[in-house]
């Protein structure tokens, strides 16, 4: 699902909205983020990409011209250049996390939310199985509260193989609430 279109992307031109479901990407079906990402991101700027997007109950086949994302995207990407290694943390049980920052949180209309939001969440991993999404914004770790991507690293490195973990997550739900709720499992062996 189309969580957030930034205005003069190649999505906002070829008239993608927040809550369009995107099915297809040149006719292969989606499943996961990377199932959308990769296709994407192996094409060369300035090539075609030929996505089916589901909206409202109709469905139709665009075209969208690949750009440059440090183009669409010059504060991330400055972000990135400033500090290497910092947007984003190491994937960790097949759940990938990013700093959810006040400019993030606001396009996400997360209200005052803390924590590291979930950029991708890896098909058969622990991450799934407990029921986590791309876009849950993750507030505790086992009661501990998590504000920022240090915090997170800190409680993901004391978990132990076999131990107990609670996350405590935000999630958006209808009508634009945000929800918490909580998944729980058993921390697997390391991968």
């Amino acid at each position: 699902m189309v969580e957030a279109v930034e205005p003069n992307s190649p999505a906002d031109k070829a008239g993608l909205q927040p809550g369009d479901v995107i099915t297809d990407v040149n006719g292969q079906p989606i499943h996961t983020g990377a199932d959308l990402v990769n296709p994407i991101a192996q094409t060369a700027i300035g090539q075609s990409v030929q996505i089916r997007v589901v909206h409202g109950k109709q469905t139709k086949d665009v075209s969208l011209t690949v750009a440059d994302r440090s183009k669409i995207f010059p504060q991330s990407a400055q972000t990135e250049e400033d500090q290497p290694g910092e947007e984003e943390a190491p994937g960790q049980f097949g759940l990938h996390v990013e700093e959810l920052t006040p400019d993030l949180s606001r396009k996400l209309n997360m209200g005052k939310v803390t924590g590291v939001i979930v950029s991708e969440v890896e098909p058969a991993s622990f991450a799934e199985d407990i029921g986590f999404n791309r876009g849950d914004v993750i507030i505790e770790i086992n009661h501990t509260p998590v504000n920022n991507l240090a915090d997170y690293r800190r409680e993901m490195a004391q978990l132990k193989p076999g131990q107990d973990v609670l996350f405590k997550v935000a999630q958006r739900g209808a009508n634009d609430r945000v929800l918490t709720l909580f998944l729980a499992g058993a921390v697997p062996a390391a991968q």
